[in-house]
């Protein structure tokens, strides 16, 4: 039996090479439909690096198969926001990003379990998180099956497997994933003509109620607090709003007394501490820092309610938040005997902030 010469075995291995990569690229000038003439009243800034860098991932898991999505990606997302508001720009940074009302910004991220890559995308005000999240799939994840036999088609005797390998992964054309990208900007454009009206409404609501306790501060305590309350119950407490109310309504709630902490907090902050119990990873105390900020926006004046608050913070790796609710703890209960392991706790929270670090994992 002749053998295969080292360099007939090489071009062969190229070939099959070649013949398993596929380079689709989405067309530069993807675009929506023709805007809605009823678009939202507002300056949207679309802040991602200009020109955008070339960004290629790899599809299907098994082996070189790449999408290069840019800068069609970037020309969809830009149709659809000029399709949804009046005025959209675009800048390379949020601090370029000048008199915007919102910033819009859109990443590639695992959207599944069954999803290899899909679209994420965010709206935020400026210096605040985000209010608007969507994501949706643009490309499947192969079966188990065929990233074997992919990693198989890397070993040289098995090179013979590339095509087989290539052929059994029901891989997307470039119509499919453009109109996978498409579809999903559609639906988020229908999403925030729903929510961006909702989104002002509570903000403004979250204002008027603020003005009042301000102006009851002084004079009627109790009324201020009652307003303060009608802030927080619409405020978000990972918002500027929300975290500016909650300690105006500490500072009126240290001078004038707590009050009782109704049913329905508690009934919250032992849900939380559940949850607590049974996290065992940063992601796993989300849901209890859900349910002790529901608390704590219903009872503000709950120092203990605040503490536990802190816990499930730092256990999320909120550094600030965690800090915010130590320092609210402290300002409810100035004389409680752990008042300097809070303070030191505190400090050490703000550094960690400050080194970004990551939670431990638990």
């Amino acid at each position: 039996m002749r053998t295969m010469k080292p360099v007939s075995a090489a071009a062969l291995a190229l070939i099959l090479s070649c013949a398993c990569t596929s380079r689709v690229s989405v067309r530069k000038d993807l675009a929506m439909a023709a805007a809605d003439p009823s678009r939202i009243q507002a300056r949207v800034v679309l802040v991602e690096p200009s020109p955008p860098p070339a960004s290629e991932i790899r599809r299907g898991g098994d082996h070189t198969s790449i999408v290069a999505l840019q800068p069609g990606l970037s020309s969809a997302v830009r149709s659809m926001l000029r399709a949804t508001f009046s005025g959209v720009s675009q800048a390379a940074s949020p601090e370029a990003a000048q008199g915007a009302e919102f910033l819009a910004a859109y990443r590639l991220a695992p959207s599944g379990p069954r999803a290899y890559e899909g679209l994420l995308l965010e709206l935020r005000e400026p210096g605040e998180p985000p209010f608007f999240v969507e994501s949706w799939p643009l490309m499947e994840r192969a079966p188990s099956g065929n990233m074997f036999i992919g990693v198989l088609s890397y070993i040289p005797p098995f090179y013979f497997l590339m095509p087989v390998s290539s052929a059994s992964q029901a891989m997307r054309t470039r119509n499919v994933i453009e109109q996978s990208l498409l579809k999903g900007l559609e639906g988020a454009s229908a999403a925030l003509r729903r929510e961006i009206p909702i989104y002002r409404r509570n903000r403004a609501l979250v204002e008027a109620a603020e003005g009042r306790g301000d102006s009851l501060s002084a004079a009627d305590p109790a009324g201020a607090l009652a307003a303060y309350r009608e802030a927080l119950a619409v405020a978000d407490p990972h918002r500027t709003a929300g975290r500016r109310v909650l300690e105006k309504y500490i500072a009126v709630t240290s001078r004038s007394g707590a009050s009782a902490v109704p049913e329905t907090a508690k009934e919250s902050m032992a849900r939380g501490k559940v949850l607590i119990a049974r996290a065992a990873s940063a992601a796993d105390f989300r849901p209890a820092v859900e349910a002790m900020e529901k608390a704590v926006m219903a009872a503000p004046g709950w120092a203990a309610g605040h503490f536990n608050t802190a816990l499930a913070h730092e256990g999320a790796g909120d550094w600030r938040a965690a800090s915010e609710h130590f320092a609210a703890y402290l300002s409810l209960k100035p004389g409680a005997q752990d008042a300097d392991e809070v303070r030191r706790k505190i400090v050490e929270l703000k550094v960690r902030e400050e080194m970004g670090d990551k939670p431990l994992a638990q």
